[in-house]
């Protein structure tokens, strides 16, 4: 189960107030990816993973794509967005992780 303000099943796609979830499992590595958009447009929003997914030997980190404003523009030639690589830390408990107002982020979660 993932939970972020309303629950879902792993492996659907998942709606809460201010965003959507949508995980998925990368068959030759095992590594879970969740994708989570943060919709709300001057607001972060915590996700917290279900515990099952606290297996000992497991690590995580968020990838987040956002920019200054809801209005921050992403082409070519117009980059007003930045990608942020969060750290690798060790899943202990409960994954929460804290996606930065109107974002798109991925959360990797693989064996150390």
């Amino acid at each position: 189960m993932i939970d972020g303000q309303g629950a879902m099943s792993f492996g659907f796609v998942g709606l809460w107030k201010t965003g959507n979830v949508l995980p998925t499992r990368i068959s030759e590595s095992g590594m879970v990816a969740i994708a989570a958009v943060n919709k709300h447009a001057d607001q972060s929003r915590c996700l917290t993973l279900d515990q099952e997914l606290a297996q000992a030997g497991k690590e995580y980190r968020v990838i987040t794509v956002n920019g200054e404003s809801p209005d921050s523009y992403n082409d070519v030639g117009m980059e007003q967005v930045t990608l942020t690589e969060g750290t690798w830390q060790p899943v202990q408990g409960p994954v929460q992780a804290e996606l930065q107002a109107h974002s798109v982020n991925v959360i990797q979660i693989r064996y150390r």
